[in-house]
């Protein structure tokens, strides 16, 4: 199960859920106050978000509402990129496997989604 939920003290945070885990996306400007603790065992979207329309924002997210659809198996790998005091920046390794037997692979900034691979 997918959802999306906005993070009530933090407006210029989004989250997509799926299986207990996040994909946080956060304005460019704030994404450096991230703590460890609001990151761990997320994913942290690092594209540009701040020049976007909202058209654009919509996309983005539908986007990744299309790859996570129908997700039957969902895990994720993390190498550190930049450390920034408290917030590392990222770059993630997604694999998932849904009901198709479509493999691809699909690259948003810093997020590597691997489909249908094992």
């Amino acid at each position: 199960m997918m959802k999306i939920k906005k993070q009530e003290e933090k407006s210029h945070v989004k989250n997509f859920s799926h299986s207990n885990e996040e994909i946080i996306f956060s304005d460019d400007d704030y994404r450096k106050n991230l703590h460890h603790d609001e990151i761990y065992a997320n994913i942290v979207y690092e594209g540009k978000l701040k020049n976007l329309s909202s058209k654009e924002i919509l996309e983005l997210f539908i986007e990744f509402i299309l790859i996570l659809n129908g997700a039957t198996k969902f895990e994720f790998e993390e190498t550190p990129v930049l450390p920034m005091g408290e917030y590392e920046k990222n770059n993630y390794v997604v694999k998932l496997s849904n009901n198709t037997s479509e493999k691809k692979q699909i690259t948003i900034d810093n997020i590597t989604f691997i489909i249908n691979e094992e």
